[in-house]
């Protein structure tokens, strides 16, 4: 049997907004210096906080704060549930107060008409088992109706949307900054043709102020945050290059050797096709690691009230005792409370050997278990 682990003072967290390396560095130190943190690594392409803390003196709400505080978000997740035993508006009522007083949630919304309940928690404070017992306390049932195949489903769909985005202003931003190229183009083959001066400055403006509005937005967190970034050098540059051309146009002293809107315009353009080609490669890893994940089991096998029922994975709560049968995949992470099998770890850890386990050692999910009962 394994049981999962009430003294593993884990916490993964996603985290949004990370531009740069420096980025993920910043939060790193920021997290570091939270009271009670042991651990904090932050990985820019996966977008995640992974820390480890002392669950005595500090909590996975304090530590998302601390995440927003450094200029970033912490997406929540979404947990729908089927809910039944509701006659009634008061029913429904009641019951979005009795969720919405849980920790971490931050909505819950509940349809009388569908029998359905929808919650945003926030990663590693109330998990779906604590949202059901909720449920089951107010006197109604509950059956979590998302698994990780819908959740992930609607993060691909939001990468999806934010790429489009991302394409549609590199798009805008190469068109307007073309006719700013042609005329470098012009000048290596020894023709000095250019734009009007008022012509430049318009098509340089709205890629500095509107396309470039990402990396003034990233500079103002990082500076708060109280360092420098990748935004802060593209801000300070591309800022200088334009607010010194739109001088000589005020001051009627433009000329073709003394306007830089194309500098500015050109250096946006090419970070942004930079962002796109991250974001496609984020993507990939990402789906990558999903892949990984979709072999482990989705339902586990619980003891409780002295006998065994199945229930999905994300539903198994702290001190659950989980038994796993010989050549099945573990569920979830944990403890090994009794019994003594070899495990192969390698969807983990890439090593095919199997490893010894027994009663006070620590398991993952996803690792398949031998010819012994735990």
């Amino acid at each position: 049997m394994t049981h999962q682990s009430a003294a593993l003072a884990s916490l993964t967290l996603p985290v949004r907004g990370m531009t740069c390396a420096a980025c993920s560095t910043r939060l790193e130190k920021v997290l570091a210096k939270v009271e009670g943190v042991g651990e904090a690594t932050v990985s820019l392409a996966a977008e995640r906080a992974d820390l480890r803390y002392d669950p005595s003196r500090t909590d996975p709400q304090h530590l998302a704060a601390a995440v927003v505080r450094a200029g970033f978000q912490v997406p929540a997740e979404t947990v729908e549930m089927a809910i039944s035993g509701m006659t009634c508006a008061a029913c429904s009522t009641r019951l979005e107060k009795v969720l919405g007083r849980l920790a971490g949630v931050q909505v819950a919304a509940v349809n009388l008409a569908a029998n359905t309940a929808r919650v945003e928690v926030l990663p590693g404070t109330s998990g779906a088992a604590d949202l059901v017992a909720a449920v089951q306390k107010a006197g109604f049932s509950a059956r979590i109706l998302t698994g990780v195949d819908e959740q992930w489903e609607r993060e691909e769909a939001e990468y999806a949307r934010a790429l489009r985005r991302q394409i549609l202003r590199l798009a805008i931003a190469a068109l307007l900054s073309l006719p700013l190229i042609a005329q470098m183009g012009f000048a290596m083959a020894g023709l000095h043709w250019t734009l009007p001066p008022l012509a430049q400055m318009a098509l340089a403006t709205p890629v500095q102020f509107w396309i470039g509005a990402r990396f003034y937005q990233g500079a103002w967190m990082s500076l708060r945050g109280g360092v420098g970034n990748m935004d802060v050098l593209v801000v300070l540059g591309t800022t200088a290059a334009y607010g010194l051309s739109v001088w000589h146009v005020v001051a009627g002293t433009a000329g073709h050797d003394t306007l830089y809107f194309e500098g500015a315009a050109v250096v946006i353009t090419l970070v942004l096709l930079g962002k796109v080609l991250e974001s496609k490669a984020k993507r990939s890893a990402a789906g990558a690691i999903r892949a990984l994940m979709k072999l482990r089991p989705d339902v586990a096998r619980v003891e409780r009230d002295g006998r065994l029922v199945e229930v999905p994975a994300a539903a198994v709560a702290v001190g659950d005792v989980v038994v796993v049968r010989p050549g099945e995949r573990l569920p979830v992470d944990g403890v090994v409370a009794e019994g003594i099998s070899q495990l192969d770890e390698s969807l983990v850890t890439g090593d095919s050997l199997p490893v010894t386990k027994a009663a006070g050692d620590e398991v993952e999910a996803g690792a398949v278990n031998g010819d012994g009962m735990m």
